[in-house]
């Protein structure tokens, strides 16, 4: 049984399967596959899981075996598809559900795949693009991935297929998400404030709100949101918006342009 809280604090890692993971996933996930090469491992099958989260404590424990708490556990599993290989905006290893049970699920809601954290080309989002890191204490280890991020993911999507909300709080989708996750952190250095800057700007979205941060026609609140709701974005994502001011106004201060 594993019990972990939402975050751990860490550092920079490298995406390795070691004997010990290809072992962990033949006893913990059998019917999860490894092929590829050394240097383009792809793990595919059915991701079986039981998970129980606790509102109160939030925290979640995975494959709990005796448990008698009052959480919300769910037991169930996905088609998916693991490339052992970052993205260009994350450093993690990129997930796909291959079943296309969330894409269902999402016309039958008639909602974009953008509101259930799918991205573009088909991957998934599992956490904030720059909080990818903070998982991980001591470099990336497989088994925490999967217990950490990508089973929680799943979670939440038979979650909201049940109950029609989502479990636990969570950042928007894609660059609103990133300017969610910057409008809360503390001041930054300069140095801090670049590398955030470059990793923004890697992320779809950028090349429209770009011009903004140039001084061209600056987003106001009554501005329609970038997420596609036709609302506006004080109503839609008041955080987000809050997030591009704290951009715009450190871009000032540090004389930097876009």
């Amino acid at each position: 049984m594993l019990v972990t809280h939402r975050l751990n604090h860490g550092v920079m890692f490298n995406l390795v399967l070691t004997p010990e993971d290809k072992s962990w996933l033949t006893k913990e996930h059998p019917s999860l596959n490894v092929g590829g090469e050394s240097d383009e491992i792809v793990i595919s099958g059915s991701l079986k899981f039981d998970m129980v989260y606790e509102r109160d404590s939030n925290r979640f424990i995975v494959s709990p075996v005796s448990y008698r708490g009052d959480g919300y556990r769910i037991k169930d599993q996905y088609e998916v598809k693991i490339l052992l290989q970052p993205s260009n905006i994350s450093e993690l290893p990129q997930v796909f559900e291959t079943a296309s049970r969330i894409t269902s699920f999402a016309k039958e809601c008639n909602l974009p795949l953008y509101d259930f954290h799918v991205n573009g080309d088909g991957s998934v989002c599992l956490c904030v693009a720059g909080r990818d890191q903070e998982y991980f204490l001591n470099g990336f280890e497989f088994k925490l991935f999967v217990n950490q991020l990508v089973i929680p993911f799943f979670y939440a999507q038979t979650y909201y297929q049940k109950y029609r909300k989502w479990p636990w709080g969570e950042y928007a989708h894609g660059i609103l998400g990133l300017f969610e996750r910057y409008n809360e952190k503390p001041a930054v250095t300069k140095g801090e404030f670049e590398k955030i800057l470059n990793r923004i700007q890697l992320v779809s979205g950028w090349a429209i709100l770009a011009p903004k941060f140039r001084g061209e026609n600056w987003i106001k609140g009554h501005t329609i949101c970038l997420c596609g709701k036709n609302e506006k974005i004080r109503k839609c994502h008041s955080n987000a918006l809050a997030g591009m001011r704290k951009l715009k106004n450190d871009l000032l201060k540090y004389r930097i342009k876009v």
